[in-house]
C-alpha cells in the first residue's frame, strides 16, 4: 500500500503520540515520522543527527538510505550522516516502534505507560571534521582527589593533542591521543 506523508496526520516533536491524537492514546506498536529539511553542508564538517530519545525502538533513514537503529526509550542516540546529506531539501524518516516484548524493557507487564513516539528534542549537529566522539569523567576508585577518565575523538585527525579542563577545580591537563584516537588522563583536583 502506498503511504503519502504529505496528506498524513501531523504529531509535534519532542512528544508521544499517545497524548497528541485520540485515536493513538492506547496505540502500542510501529509509526513513521517524516520531515524534511534544507541543509548547506560545508567540507571540512560532520554532522550528526542526534535523537534525545524515541520509545522504544527507531531505525532512522536520510535521503532514503539507513543509517542506524537503536533500541532504549531513555537514552540519547546519534548518527552520522555527513557522506548522506546533500545541499538543499534533504528527508529524515524513523519508524519508532513502542510494542512491549517479555524479553525486553518495558516488558509485557508494567507499572509505568508506555508512551510511543520521539519523545525528546531531534537536532541535526554540525561538528568540526574531527570531534570529541565519547568521553569518560570520575573520581578515581578510592580516592577523593584523583580524578581519572578518557577521551576519545573521530574524525581523520586522530592523533593530536586534547585539553581536559575543570574550570571548577581549576585544573587542566593537556593529553595526546593516540591512533585509535583515544587519550586517558589522571590528574589531582580539590574537588
Amino acid at each position: 500500500v502506498e503511504y503519502d506523508f504529505d496528506t498524513s496526520p501531523v504529531l509535534k516533536v519532542p512528544g508521544d503520540w499517545n497524548t497528541q491524537r485520540p485515536e493513538l492514546l492506547y496505540y502500542e506498536g510501529p509509526l513513521w515520522y517524516r520531515r524534511g529539511f534544507e541543509a548547506r553542508p560545508e567540507a571540512g564538517c560532520a554532522y550528526l543527527l542526534h535523537f534525545e530519545a524515541a520509545n522504544h525502538a527507531a531505525k532512522v533513514a536520510v535521503n532514503g538510505e539507513v543509517v542506524g537503529s537503536h533500541e532504549g526509550g531513555f537514552t540519547p542516540f546519534p548518527f552520522d550522516v555527513t557522506a548522506k546529506l546533500r545541499a538543499g531539501t534533504n528527508s529524515v524518516v524513523v519508524l519508532v516502534d513502542s510494542t512491549r516484548r517479555r524479553e525486553a524493557v518495558p516488558t509485557v507487564m508494567t507499572d509505568w505507560w508506555n508512551y510511543g513516539g520521539l519523545t525528546r528534542p531531534v537536532r541535526l549537529l554540525d561538528l568540526p571534521e574531527t570531534f570529541v566522539r565519547d568521553y569518560h569523567v570520575q573520581l578515581a576508585r578510592g580516592s577523593k582527589r584523583t580524578v581519572s577518565g578518557w577521551v576519545s575523538l573521530d574524525g581523520p585527525r586522530a592523533v593530536q593533542d586534547v585539553v581536559i579542563r575543570i574550570p571548577e577545580a581549576r585544573v587542566e591537563q593537556r593529553v595526546r591521543t593516540g591512533a585509535d584516537g583515544r587519550a586517558e588522563f589522571r590528574l589531582v583536583a580539590n574537588v
